[in-house]
């Protein structure tokens, strides 16, 4: 959590601060093919950082489109969600009331996951704040993302 606070949701649209934020979190470049950078991607072209010694637990995706993305494996879905929650509420002040304006239950991949979203910001620089997370407590792979909102 404190990962996605200190890039994604901190640096906005700064692709620079982005890259600079996450060497400074300690990350370094993830060596990895060109289908897994892209899988991470999205699609996108962009690079990937993870954290050393836990590569496999923790990447961060910095896309040249502006999205960032955390993703953490064998991470609790409810403990994801919430620190998603604070960061947020940390980032744009205190007292500030936040309303999801995505919020839906899906199943993927043999699992139900939730995903919460807000968009925030004034135009034009607004920002879309995503979580897909597990719904219950078994570990398994979260998504924390910051985009660009589509206009």
């Amino acid at each position: 959590m404190e990962l996605y606070g200190r890039t994604c949701a901190v640096a906005g649209g700064d692709a620079g601060a982005r890259v600079d934020l996450a060497l400074a979190a300690g990350l370094a470049p993830l060596q990895t093919d060109d289908a897994q950078r892209s899988s991470l991607l999205g699609g996108a072209s962009g690079q990937v950082y993870a954290a050393p010694d836990r590569e496999a637990l923790l990447q961060l995706a910095l896309a040249d489109d502006g999205r960032c993305v955390v993703w953490a494996e064998h991470a609790d879905g409810p403990s994801v969600l919430a620190g998603f929650l604070r960061v947020i509420d940390e980032v744009h002040g205190p007292g500030t009331s936040l309303q999801p304006v995505r919020e839906r239950v899906v199943q993927i991949t043999g699992g139900w996951r939730r995903q919460t979203g807000f968009d925030l910001g004034d135009e034009p620089a607004r920002r879309a704040f995503d979580a897909i997370t597990l719904v219950g407590n078994r570990p398994g792979v979260q998504l924390l993302r910051a985009a660009p909102v589509d206009r």
